[in-house]
C-alpha cells in the first residue's frame, strides 16, 4: 500500500509538471494506460494521480472522453486570474509587511519579471493564515506559471510593474489597489496572452523559463 502512494505521488508529480509548462498540450486527453505504461506501473496509481489532479483543477473530465488537459482560452484565463486576485487580497487584508520582499532593482528581463511574480507568490503562501488558503494560492500560482512569459511580451510595462507591486506588498502601502491593478491589466489582456501563449506552443516552448 504505501508503495502505492508511493508510484501514486511520483505520477502526480510528474503529471503536474508536464500540464504547469504546456509539455501536455491544452485540451489533449490524458490516457490512464498510456501513462501506466510510460512511468512502468499498473493503472490504478495512474488513476488516483489524475483524480488528485482532477480535484487540484489541472485537469478535466468527461463521460467517454475521460481526463483532459483544460483547454486554454480567454475566459479560462480571467478566471484564473480572478481567483488568484480574490485569495491574494484575502491573505493580504489580514498580513502585516512582507519583509521578504525587500524592494529591489528593476527586473532587466523577462525571466526575472517570472522569478519576481513566483517569489511574490511563495511569499503570500508563507503569509497565508490556512493550510486551505495556501494549497489554494500554491495551485493557482502554477496554473498561470506559463502565462508570466507571454504577460511580459503583451503587457506593456510589466517589468516595472512588478517591482511596484513586490515594493506595495513589503510596505503595506497600497498593496490591495496594486494587487488589483496587476490582476485587471491582466484580465483586460486575457485574450491576446492567451494567443501569445498558444503561439509558444505551436513553437515547441515548454515553460516559463
Amino acid at each position: 500500500m504505501a508503495q502505492d502512494h508511493s508510484v501514486t505521488d511520483r505520477v502526480h508529480a510528474a503529471v503536474r509538471v508536464q500540464l504547469v509548462d504546456g509539455a501536455i498540450a491544452p485540451g489533449a486527453r490524458v490516457d490512464a494506460v498510456r501513462l501506466a505504461a510510460i512511468h512502468h506501473t499498473s493503472p490504478t496509481p495512474v488513476r488516483e494521480a489524475l483524480a488528485r489532479l482532477l480535484g487540484e483543477g489541472f485537469l478535466e473530465f468527461a463521460p467517454r472522453r475521460g481526463y483532459s488537459a483544460p483547454a486554454l482560452t480567454r475566459g479560462a484565463l480571467q478566471d484564473l486570474y480572478d481567483w488568484s486576485a480574490l485569495l491574494s487580497e484575502a491573505v493580504v487584508r489580514r498580513s502585516g509587511p512582507m519583509t521578504r520582499l525587500a524592494p529591489d532593482a528593476p527586473a532587466g528581463t523577462a525571466q526575472d519579471y517570472v522569478a519576481r511574480v513566483a517569489r511574490i507568490g511563495l511569499a503570500l503562501m508563507d503569509t497565508a493564515p490556512m493550510p486551505q488558503t495556501r494549497a489554494a494560492l500554491s495551485v493557482v500560482q502554477e496554473r498561470l506559471h506559463f502565462a508570466r512569459l507571454s504577460e511580459v511580451a503583451v503587457i506593456s510595462g510589466a517589468l516595472e510593474e512588478v517591482v511596484r507591486l513586490r515594493a506595495a506588498l513589503y510596505a503595506q502601502r497600497g498593496a490591495i489597489a496594486a494587487l488589483r491593478r496587476f490582476h485587471r491589466r491582466r484580465r483586460d489582456q486575457a485574450g491576446a496572452i492567451v494567443g501569445h501563449m498558444l503561439a509558444r506552443l505551436a513553437n515547441g516552448d515548454h515553460g516559463a523559463t
